[in-house]
């Protein structure tokens, strides 16, 4: 199905849902838990038309859902007159995915312009990605009168998924009357690597480690 000849137009949607628990333990002591839901839809109808007496049919539009998903877990505590603490889980979920028309992009010379039917460049294979990432940080504080220290920790493993997308191919006609007869008079594609036929994406994950010493220094006269 090629289309039909609709101006383009964007439509973007979404929801989001939110979620949160608070549970106190005791003197002094909180437990905290809130769930995030985010989903949004990104469409582009109809086809374009450009410079130079270009026109795109409606087959030139795709779509781009996405979510997130983020879920925090804090538990904060005042330990005697000197301590305190706060220490905070979060995980981090979120991915892509574009769809489009599922065959090569062609284009026809007519008359003094030139008519295109089906994806725009990098989505005739579709497209999907996400990551994610999970983060510890903790806090403990000691309060030493002029002087409140600060030791903690924050810690992350993360990881990364990109596949699909970049790829292009097209056919290009010199009238309607040689499409009907399937003359094309150029053909042009991206060449996909066998060893990698999901396109230049990525998979990747990262880890890190750190710590952090802070004093706040209250200067009294």
């Amino acid at each position: 199905d090629a289309g039909d000849n609709r101006l383009r137009s964007y439509r973007v949607g979404g929801d989001n849902f939110l979620a949160k628990l608070t549970f106190p333990l005791g003197v002094n002591q909180r437990l905290e838990l809130s769930h995030s839901y985010v989903v949004a839809r990104f469409q582009m109808d109809g086809g374009v038309h450009g410079a130079y007496s270009s026109y795109q049919l409606s087959s030139f539009g795709y779509e781009a859902p996405q979510y997130s998903q983020i879920s925090r877990l804090t538990y904060s505590a005042k330990l005697g007159s000197r301590l305190s603490n706060e220490t905070v889980v979060s995980r981090l979920s979120e991915g892509i995915s574009c769809r489009s028309a599922n065959y090569a992009h062609l284009n026809v010379a007519v008359d003094r312009a030139r008519l295109g039917a089906g994806p725009s460049p990098g989505f005739e294979f579709g497209c999907d990605g996400g990551d994610s990432l999970l983060e510890l940080t903790d806090n403990l504080g000691i309060d030493l009168g002029n002087h409140h220290l600060t030791v903690g920790t924050h810690d992350e493993l993360s990881h990364v998924v990109s596949r699909g997308g970049g790829f292009f191919t097209n056919w290009s006609f010199n009238s309607l009357d040689s499409l009907t007869r399937r003359l094309p008079a150029q053909y042009a594609a991206t060449l996909q690597n066998p060893a990698h036929p999901g396109g230049s994406g990525g998979d990747f994950r990262v880890n890190t480690l750190g710590f952090y010493l802070q004093d706040q220094w209250s200067v009294t006269s």
